[in-house]
């Protein structure tokens, strides 16, 4: 279990480094609000859907672990994938927007929060955080070993996270949209680097084996 927690401490560790440290490299960044955007409403109760991200991206993993490896060896692959090819994406076409702090509420800080660590503002098409929430349902759907209780939970979960990132306006909705086709991309490479090396292999140099 140490070995597992360390390897996704490392993962994470990494994301955080690649999504922030890629914003040094980045200039002329786009604006991805529309005019559809303007027609979404923002509802700060969707504030704690957006919080569940933080287990689900931690425990997930570490249940799917035990549940089938060589789903486990996709899954991280994949996300490594979707880290790797975002980071190209934000680098080469670099995206913001605006966000406004409501003048009151009884969550305006918790949303001045997860406004201020998103840094700049920056990296936002598309959302990684979409992505690998795919990625995540993806890897419960098509595991078949999950069972029906947990594959529901596992939708319900990932589909409000998804939800709440353009009802609390922390990201457009072509953020959201574009975060699918990195997530079929990354979850393709992902299985086929298993399948071609094994995922015994793939476990193997984890130290899992």
């Amino acid at each position: 279990m140490l070995r597992l927690v360390i390897i996704e401490v490392v993962i994470l560790a990494a994301q955080i480094v690649f999504y922030f440290g890629c914003e040094l490299l980045q200039h002329d960044h786009k604006d991805v609000i529309r005019p559809v955007d303007d027609r979404i409403p923002f509802i700060p109760g969707f504030t704690f859907a957006y919080l569940l991200w933080f287990p689900l991206i931690a425990l997930f993993p570490l249940f799917l672990f035990f549940v089938s490896e060589k789903d486990y060896a996709v899954y991280q692959l994949s996300i490594i994938v979707s880290i790797i090819t975002s980071t190209v994406i934000y680098v080469l076409f670099p995206t913001s927007m605006e966000r406004h702090i409501p003048e009151d509420g009884p969550l305006r800080w918790l949303i001045k929060l997860i406004y201020t660590c998103d840094f700049k503002g920056s990296n936002c098409s598309p959302r990684l955080q979409c992505a690998q929430c795919y990625i995540i349902f993806a890897t419960a759907a098509l595991c078949g070993t999950f069972n029906v209780g947990a594959l529901v939970l596992v939708v319900i979960v990932t589909a409000a996270i998804v939800v709440s990132t353009v009802m609390i306006k922390q990201h457009a909705l072509i953020d959201v949209i574009t975060a699918v086709p990195l997530a079929v991309f990354s979850y393709i490479a992902g299985w086929l680097i298993v399948n071609n090396l094994g995922y015994e292999t793939v476990i193997r140099m984890m130290g899992l084996a």
